[in-house]
């Protein structure tokens, strides 16, 4: 678990002079370093990323939240998620699956019906039931054991689609950018069509939870970093997850918002056409489907996109050639 925020003063500077020093031609970047304008008390901070390295630059920023006008607060743990769609709800599988949505008579949005109207005990009742049902199949399966705690065995289940309360997350800001990212590129076939993205409209999310304040809840809101011996892919993400158990609250930013918490939320918005610069950083960076997904299936995905690269290598070779050959060059 966390421990309380820190306050501090004097790091900031303190990493500047490192900078310099350790890097003496780095005043250009010491002009350049991005500023963090003060959070507003409850209040979702959204940042405009307009390019793929401006997300790079603003993430790696502590984002210190001013408690007077000589000290800030600076979060002990900050953790990430991912969204191809900006107007996705920060709810669990459990809870976009099992909760209907309509509008009002002033067009606002709003939960019709949730398992949880009943009451909280019917929906512990229905989670037990789940939980129950996935332990009984799994019970001869390679992965499981009986031993794993309810924690572990719900987080063993959401890495392999089981419907559950979990929320996921991960510690890199880089990795939920490649899954939302590569969700949005689902829809393109691998190779020169993944260039058709360069002319989509609009932004990917990359949603940030720093924790301020004690923002857990036992019982409530609580943060599980369960992580079962086979969960290889969970290992390799960095992942963690958050889980809400309220009955007036759906998704969490309603919920830190009714807490007046929702300034611990902030959301980076990248535009979609800059897909191709992220996904060359994510090889790189060596955040590929091989290393996020060790298993069979990531080494099948791999072997996809580098099969793909191969022919699409061979293409363009067999095009110039073509083009060497015609008269004049041309």
């Amino acid at each position: 678990m966390w421990s309380p925020p820190r306050e501090r003063s004097g790091d900031r500077m303190l990493e500047i002079t490192l900078l310099l020093v350790l890097h003496p031609n780095a005043s250009a970047t010491f002009s350049t370093m991005p500023s963090f304008p003060e959070v507003q008390r409850n209040e979702v901070r959204i940042i405009q990323c307009p390019t793929w390295n401006d997300f790079i630059v603003q993430v790696r920023g502590e984002r210190p939240m001013s408690t007077g006008p000589d000290s800030a607060v600076v979060a002990d743990l900050v953790i990430f998620r991912g969204h191809w769609d900006p107007s996705w709800k920060l709810s669990s599988r459990l809870e976009r699956n099992f909760v209907m949505y309509g509008r009002s008579q002033d067009g606002q949005v709003k939960v019709l019906w949730s398992p949880k109207e009943r009451s909280l005990e019917w929906y512990d009742q229905y989670c037990a039931a789940i939980l129950l049902r996935f332990r009984d199949l799994s019970t001869t399966l390679s992965g499981y054991s009986p031993t794993l705690s309810n924690e572990e065995v719900w987080a063993l289940g959401r890495h392999h689609g089981l419907i559950t309360p979990l929320l996921d997350w991960t510690e890199s800001p880089y990795v939920a950018a490649y899954f939302a990212f590569t969700d949005l590129l689902k829809e393109f076939e691998h190779g020169s069509k993944v260039h058709a993205i360069a002319s989509e409209k609009g932004a990917v999310r990359i949603w940030g939870l720093r924790f301020w304040e004690r923002l857990v809840v036992p019982g409530e809101f609580e943060l599980v970093r369960a992580i079962p011996p086979t969960a290889h892919r969970q290992r390799a993400q960095r992942g963690l997850f958050t889980r809400l158990r309220c009955v007036d609250h759906f998704d969490l930013e309603s919920y830190l918002k009714a807490r007046g918490l929702s300034h611990s939320l902030e959301a980076y918005d990248i535009p979609k056409a800059e897909a191709i610069n992220a996904l060359r950083d994510f090889e790189l960076m060596n955040l590929t489907p091989a290393t996020l997904f060790p298993d069979l299936d990531g080494a099948a995905a791999q072997a996809n996109i580098d099969v793909d690269a191969l022919r699409s290598s061979g293409f363009a070779h067999d095009y110039s050639a073509a083009l060497k050959a015609q008269p004049n060059g041309t």
